[in-house]
């Protein structure tokens, strides 16, 4: 998985090859820190060619931004899969335990609900990466500027996992994968 820069050159996501090969997933989140620090270092050279009137000159800037999208979506996918998970588990804690409680088994209504905490603070642990993609979305704003892409705005996280939640949550991300889709075909589409 890489990104071809607009100066010629290109970012790949790292791979430990002591380690089993790493999920698509896994490389997605893998990248994102190196575009991010890329993104980083010229937002300076950005705002110089701004300031000058040669922002619409700069070559190779489209590709970049449709390898951008692409690697976005391929992320936003990635958070989508994993509440679309979490929204599964949790629906079925939640019949489970009402179950149970119609059952009155204590015993079993104490382990479920253990079960509904570890499996919330496990979908908490996927929200940082919201905002790890919005901050690489917020970074390559100049450079979707000159691709003539508008601003991308992901749904924020919520502040606590329960079902009801989530469950908006995933709806929004389905949305905006949808939209960054649109985006990325009006400039070519992703590669395979």
């Amino acid at each position: 998985m890489k990104i071809q820069l607009p100066t010629g050159g290109a970012l790949v996501a790292p791979t430990d090859p002591t380690h089993d090969p790493p999920s698509d997933c896994s490389q997605v989140f893998a990248l994102l820190p190196l575009v991010a620090s890329y993104l980083a270092s010229v937002q300076g050279v950005l705002q110089v060619l701004d300031r000058t009137g040669s922002l619409v000159d700069v070559v190779g800037v489209p590709p970049f931004v449709r390898d951008l999208l692409c690697l976005i979506l391929r992320a936003l996918n990635c958070i989508l899969g994993q509440l679309k998970t979490q929204v599964a588990v949790l629906t079925t804690l939640a019949s489970q335990l009402d179950a149970a409680r119609a059952a009155g088994n204590a015993d079993l209504v104490r382990a479920l609900e253990t079960a509904q905490k570890n499996a919330e603070a496990r979908t908490a642990n996927a929200f940082p990466s919201i905002e790890a993609v919005q901050s690489v979305l917020d970074l390559a704003a100049p450079h979707f500027e000159i691709a003539g892409v508008g601003p991308v705005e992901l749904p924020s996280a919520p502040v606590n996992a329960d079902l009801n939640a989530l469950i908006l949550l995933s709806e929004s991300f389905a949305t905006s994968a949808a939209a960054m889709q649109v985006a990325v075909d009006r400039l070519g589409g992703c590669d395979a």
